[in-house]
């Protein structure tokens, strides 16, 4: 059987903006475990591994379907999207310094760094492996 099939612009972006989620999400538990073992914060109820897993996912699908969006919709479209969410990355990363997890200082500042680190990983999915892999031919007919 003949499996072989043009995909549609739509999906190739939904399917890489999952791509780059599992990337993403991958990146973001491996500096999860490092940054948590190195500075013995154990606060957990916001930052765990279901949050992490479920909200990146679903951050980089959403990103995918903007970037397609905005794609479509302007003729420098992609330069406009990528150029937002670097615009985003350094918003979040600016308001994460301004959280107060808790009436402990080390606390407070521990999670600002794994707030920050997160939001950092997953921007640089967003603006860099997301546009990339979207564009690389290799990667869409081999993995899309």
């Amino acid at each position: 059987m003949n499996y072989e099939f043009e995909q549609t612009d739509f999906s190739r972006a939904v399917l890489t903006g999952l791509f780059a989620g599992i990337v993403a999400t991958c990146l973001s538990l491996g500096f999860d475990i490092i940054y948590r073992m190195y500075t013995d914060f154990a606060l957990s109820e916001l930052i765990n591994v279901s949050s992490i897993i479920f909200i990146t996912n679903l951050l980089l699908l959403i990103f995918g379907i903007l970037y397609f969006s905005m794609k479509k919709s302007f003729r420098y479209g992609d330069v406009v999207c990528i150029l937002i969410y670097i615009a985003l990355t350094v918003f979040c990363i600016y308001k994460s310094e301004l959280v107060v997890r808790s009436a402990n200082l080390h606390d407070t500042i521990a999670f600002r760094g794994l707030l920050a680190g997160i939001l950092l990983i997953i921007g640089l999915c967003s603006f860099v492996v997301l546009p990339a892999l979207y564009k690389n031919k290799w990667f869409n007919t081999h993995v899309v």
